[in-house]
């Protein structure tokens, strides 16, 4: 496997501490290809690269298209375009950055093992309801929705995660400042040292206060498959996931 290759990627539906975290690892040091943000705010996203999100674009568009493939050779041809396009600015970004952040990235990351790249997945996740909330409040996504789209995401992630190896990450200990088993396993996957993170997660709390922003009563619940989802989640924490076998292998061969 060559280390060169290797690319980290933050996977999450968004609206769930990916951008606090991805601003901790710009501090110490991640090339996000971006200049690191003055300030992290709640309500907002940072550090994804537009090239980046166009990869996603393509990808997500492709998506849609998949179902009528067979049917419609005009879909196919559209499909297949897209994810031309999408890999094309994959390769031309990620020759240049290490560490990537967009909504749909699942939805890509397989294929660039093809491209002679070694992917690392850092799972950035928040409690269910919470993240339904902000999702409904900054898009009007209903619940059905959003349920579709959250479950997509982390069961995408969870296999990458098995696959590719990684850390799954929860806003909840990112904002908590007794918590530090997931700047240990940040540290094993990306050699980051945990003080360095912990310095810099702390720093950006700071210049934010989020404290009590998940002292709310239950108002709503999840399917028990999302309960599921999310507790397979949860029991990531302080785990530091390995490549699997078959892909070590498969790493070795394109390295040959």
């Amino acid at each position: 496997m060559n280390k060169e290759l290797v690319r980290y990627f933050i996977v999450s539906t968004g609206r769930c501490g990916s951008s606090l975290l991805a601003a901790i690892l710009s501090d110490a040091g991640a090339d996000f290809g971006l200049p690191k943000p003055s300030d992290w705010k709640q309500d907002s996203g940072a550090l994804e690269h537009p090239d980046i999100n166009y990869v996603s674009r393509q990808f997500r568009r492709a998506a849609y298209l998949q179902p009528k493939r067979r049917s419609n050779l005009l879909a196919k041809y559209i499909m297949d375009i897209r994810r031309s396009l999408g890999k094309k600015r994959a390769r031309q970004v990620l020759d240049k950055i290490t560490y990537a952040k967009s909504d749909n990235i699942d939805l890509w990351i397989w294929h660039l093992m093809k491209m002679g790249y070694s992917p690392r997945i850092i799972v950035s996740f928040r409690d269910f309801a919470a993240t339904a909330r902000s999702f409904f409040v900054l898009r009007g996504m209903d619940s059905g929705q959003f349920t579709e789209y959250y479950r997509r995401i982390y069961e995408n992630s969870l296999l990458m995660l098995d696959v590719y190896g990684g850390c799954a990450i929860s806003f909840e200990e990112l904002i908590d400042t007794n918590e530090t088993k997931w700047a240990d396993v940040l540290s094993q996957l990306t050699s980051v040292q945990p003080d360095v993170l912990l310095h810099h997660r702390n720093l950006r709390l700071k210049s934010n206060s989020s404290k009590g922003l998940e002292n709310r009563p239950i108002i709503q619940t999840a399917s028990e498959d999302i309960r599921a989802i999310e507790k397979n989640l949860r029991s990531l924490k302080g785990c530091h996931v390995s490549p699997s076998p078959p892909i070590l292998r498969k790493w070795d061969q394109t390295t040959e």
